[in-house]
């Protein structure tokens, strides 16, 4: 695994999260495409580099001012890990792989993410949460996998490239 590339690649999708995301938004709901970045090095490269590229994002969501930096880091991790769990039973090349996979990870990312907040003292109510952030995000950020996984691989490398 080619780490620069792949942090180059995290760091231009937050860049593109951050300065889009007025423009992406629909009906409330932003993709999270530098999560794709993660899903794409987990399945690329497997659980090792899923886990450091998703830890990355963590810190680096938290320190642009989204989130607690140790639940960021959390979430980022866990996402970090079903992703390269994914990369031993899944093919990584299949374009439905990366759709459900993304929709998937980043589904339970979202739900974890409210249970943390819940744990935190945070009064959510968990099934608005579902209906209203977690399944609409992951099915808009799964919209986006068909395009932005190639082109993040690109950026990335493969691990045969290693």
């Amino acid at each position: 695994m080619i780490w620069w590339r792949w942090i180059a690649a995290l760091l231009l999708f937050l860049v593109l999260q951050s300065s889009l995301s007025g423009i992406l938004e629909v009906f409330g709901v932003i993709p999270d495409i530098s999560a794709l970045v993660v899903i794409s090095a987990g399945l690329t490269n497997g659980i090792v580099a899923g886990s450091i590229m998703g830890f990355l994002y963590g810190i680096l969501t938290a320190s642009i001012g989204a989130g607690f930096a140790g639940v960021n880091a959390l979430i980022g991790l866990s996402i970090g890990v079903m992703a390269g769990a994914a990369h031993m039973k899944l093919l990584p090349e299949s374009l439905l792989t990366w759709i459900s996979s993304s929709m998937s990870i980043v589904f339970l990312s979202h739900l974890l993410a409210v249970l943390l907040l819940k744990a935190k003292g945070m009064e959510i109510p968990v099934g608005w949460w579902i209906a209203h952030d977690a399944f609409p995000s992951a099915l808009y950020t799964s919209a986006f996998s068909p395009i932005l996984f190639p082109l993040i691989r690109a950026i990335g490398g493969r691990k045969e490239e290693v």
